[in-house]
């Protein structure tokens, strides 16, 4: 699991750290949704040790020869578009998703990779009893 400290954004001010995180147990399920949302066909032998999606739509030139896959390092999804006149050849996950990926899953992407991080652990001011 890779884990970076980033510092994106800034609110009255202060810059906001986030922290980012991923591995392919979190991109999974967005891998399979953008598989639906290509038209994807599950192929029976597997690739890598895991699930193969065939004859999905590409973005770009629309035809059905693009394909989802796991890279060999294992740390991401790729998509590949085989044809030569087409001007995607291999796009990652988060690549495909930002770029041709609907608002309601580009959200849910954000969401699940980029955690807000309070500096020091600071949870807020909290009020004291008195007595």
């Amino acid at each position: 699991m890779l884990f970076y400290n980033i510092r994106v954004g800034e609110y009255r001010g202060r810059i906001m750290p986030y922290q980012f995180n991923t591995n392919p147990f979190i991109e999974e399920p967005f891998f399979h949704e953008m598989a639906l949302f290509l038209n994807g066909v599950d192929r029976k032998r597997s690739f890598n040790n895991h699930k193969i999606y065939t004859k999905c739509q590409c973005p770009s030139c629309g035809r059905n020869e693009g394909v989802l896959y796991m890279s060999q390092n294992h740390d991401t999804f790729l998509f590949k578009c085989p044809r030569d006149k087409c001007s995607l050849k291999t796009l990652t996950l988060h690549q495909l998703i930002m770029s041709y990926g609907h608002q309601k899953i580009q959200d849910e992407w954000r969401s699940a990779r980029w955690n807000k991080i309070e500096p020091y652990n600071w949870k807020g001011i909290k009020n004291r009893r008195r007595k």
